[in-house]
């Protein structure tokens, strides 16, 4: 475990543990780390796109939704990153498996690359970077965008275009070490080829989850005027995830 924001980064932007890691520098591409302050909202989407990898931060498009909706809510003591740190892409043929070209900066034909949401393989190999970074921001509330999202960091699968989505613990390894008792005696040492062994593991630090949509899901379908629509339904995520913090901070501060 990194102890700091910048060794966590500083170690990850190095990572080739899954094919985003290899793809990203074989495309020259780019690591995007968090930004933000800490002990506010945490926004946590899938992964990075074209913009973000452009500009180097997370949601970082004109028209970003996540960013909209820090303004219209007031939000502001937030933090933004993504489960994974590198730009999931592939390069884009068609139907008939035909490449498809497009023109660069320089007037040059290339192929088209897509972005795509990460792989389930490539979430696991991100995990313990993403819990890392949850517990050196340690927020308040965590607001995870995306049913791929919440299934890695709490291993249920919800359905997160619900309107009355709640809160779902996510459990955090903290710094501090706990006994493993044993299944049935619930002893903590026990005797291994002659010797005891008392074995330890992380004691896990409990989050506040508010699961909702990927914000690309939203943005696709912001038109929709009927009751119920995809972007009312993330404003009631948002505004609850802000109605909890406030209520929790509010507590810490009688």
């Amino acid at each position: 475990m990194e102890h700091s924001l910048a060794d966590l980064n500083t170690r990850w932007s190095e990572c080739s543990a899954c094919g985003l890691g290899i793809s990203r520098r074989a495309r020259n591409g780019s690591y995007i780390p968090g930004v933000g302050v800490k002990r506010g909202i945490m926004f946590i989407g899938s992964g990075p796109n074209e913009d973000d990898e452009y500009v180097g931060r997370p949601f970082s498009g004109a028209k970003n939704l996540v960013d909209m909706a820090i303004r219209k809510h007031g939000i502001e003591d937030y933090y933004l990153t993504n489960l994974v740190g590198c730009r999931s892409c592939h390069p884009a043929v068609s139907k008939n498996g035909e490449a498809i070209m497009t023109v660069d900066g320089y007037g040059n034909q290339v192929q088209q690359v897509r972005d795509e949401i990460p792989l389930p393989t490539e979430m696991a190999a991100c995990k313990e970077r993403i819990l890392n970074e949850i517990w050196l921001v340690d927020p308040i509330v965590i607001v995870m965008m995306g049913a791929e999202v919440v299934k890695t960091l709490t291993g249920k699968i919800v359905t997160v275009y619900s309107p009355s989505n709640e809160p779902i613990d996510i459990m955090v390894p903290g710094i501090w070490e706990e006994p493993v008792l044993t299944e049935k005696k619930q002893a903590w040492g026990r005797k291994v080829k002659g010797s005891y062994i008392y074995p330890t593991r992380p004691m896990p630090v409990k989050y506040i989850g508010i699961p909702t949509m990927n914000p690309e899901f939203v943005m696709g379908r912001i038109s929709s005027s009927l009751p119920g629509n995809p972007r009312e339904v993330w404003d009631r995520h948002i505004a609850k995830a802000l109605r909890i913090y406030n209520t929790l901070i509010q507590e810490a501060n009688v």
